[in-house]
């Protein structure tokens, strides 16, 4: 049994990679797995990966008739690849970033209690 269920950006994301199908009815491993949506039986799709290495999501160009894809398309599909990872990458680190900066926040705020409640000094039992 086929742990996909036929779709091209489900296999994409699976394998974490590149796919490419030039025409899924000439290709034994898609021709009659499954009816391409809309009739689109070409696909160059790859995968989007959080920076923990977990799938996002895919980027594609799909067609009704036979294509076969240039290296300028892989390559400026993998640039987009890129840009929209290192997009990811930055939302996780200010996200990251955020969380420390509320922690940090929130000590700042309990040391200005702790002044507030322990206002004498302990050597001379002044106030500061």
């Amino acid at each position: 049994m086929n742990k996909y269920s036929g779709l091209y950006c489900e296999k994409a994301i699976g394998d974490q990679n590149l796919l490419m199908v030039e025409n899924a009815r000439e290709t034994e491993k898609w021709n009659g797995q499954f009816k391409p949506p809309h009739g689109m039986i070409s696909y160059l799709g790859i995968s989007i990966l959080f920076p923990d290495n977990h799938p996002f999501g895919t980027i594609c160009i799909q067609d009704t008739k036979t294509n076969r894809f240039s290296s300028a398309h892989v390559d400026l599909m993998e640039n987009l690849r890129d840009i929209i990872q290192a997009h990811l990458e930055l939302i996780y680190i200010n996200t990251e970033l955020g969380e420390k900066n509320k922690t940090i926040s929130q000590f700042i705020e309990e040391i200005k209690i702790l002044r507030g409640i322990v206002p004498i000094c302990s050597n001379c039992k002044k106030n500061p």
